[in-house]
């Protein structure tokens, strides 16, 4: 008799897998395009972080929910507790899909920084910067440090910024080596770094594709929360040593978790 995973990557399920793409995929624009709206008008009347979390789990579930996506999420216990000072988060990337999965898999005051040209676009340009998000210009070194240099009180009153430290998105088959900035702004605002390794978000959509699970119907992914990693004493000359011991952690679990959840 077959098992049902054996059952899910039959010819009938793959065929269900484009039905389902093909209709979630504007559903989910539709779903983000009216969260968007509605964060808008109610960030205006009720500016709060509290609001700010519940849209961002609210909003990354739905999108999870309408392609199916089985989602573990490992480590809780290392991401800050509500009323305690913030940090930096590094997340692996490999997907547009890595956004909503982590906000879906953790409640908390996740905050992200997207590039600045993001923000010109109607309706969700606003909506980004009405969330909290951070506008990276990439061509900008002096301008990212600034921005970041302006968020450091926001660390302090709990919120916790997610950066990329490969820089843009990969291809999924390994941690690439880190670019410096999030690991200056950790530096200087002395929070800790919180390791987020992201497992299976490339087989949901990978870069380039344009409908996600496209061809797969069940799709499985891990995060796991590795424990916090201190900048406590550590300034700019030092900084290197915070990148290559991040990188180490962050490419362990990644390799350890390929050989569980396939690569």
């Amino acid at each position: 008799m077959e098992s049902a995973e054996t059952l899910k990557e039959s010819p009938f399920f793959v065929f269900l897998s484009y039905l389902r793409s093909i209709v979630a995929t504007p559903l989910a624009a539709i779903w983000t395009l009216t969260y968007g709206s509605v964060a808008i008008v109610t960030l205006l009347l009720f500016p709060s972080n509290r609001i700010r979390d519940v849209i961002f789990h609210t909003w990354g579930k739905g999108l999870c929910t309408l392609f199916g996506l089985d989602i573990e999420v490992r480590g809780l216990e290392n991401f800050p507790k509500p009323g305690t000072p913030g940090g930096v988060c590094l997340f692996n990337h490999s997907s547009n899909f890595d956004i909503p999965i982590i906000n879906s898999a953790i409640f908390g005051s996740i905050r992200w920084g997207a590039k600045v040209e993001l923000f010109k676009i109607p309706i969700f340009g606003p909506t980004l910067k009405s969330m909290g998000v951070l506008p990276i210009a990439r061509a900008n070194r002096e301008e990212v440090l600034k921005v970041y240099e302006q968020s450091i009180p926001r660390v302090k009153k709990g919120e916790c910024f997610a950066l990329a430290p490969e820089g843009t998105r990969k291809d999924g088959t390994k941690i690439y080596p880190f670019k410096t900035g999030p690991f200056v702004f950790a530096t200087q605002a002395q929070c800790p770094l919180i390791p987020i390794v992201v497992h299976g978000a490339w087989r949901v959509q990978s870069k380039g594709q344009v409908f996600a699970c496209w061809g797969r119907w069940n799709n499985k992914v891990i995060i796991e929360v590795l424990p916090q990693i201190s900048t406590q004493g550590y300034d700019l000359e030092r900084r290197p040593e915070l990148q290559d011991k991040a990188y180490h952690v962050m490419s362990e679990t990644f390799e350890r978790l390929c050989r569980e959840n396939g690569r």
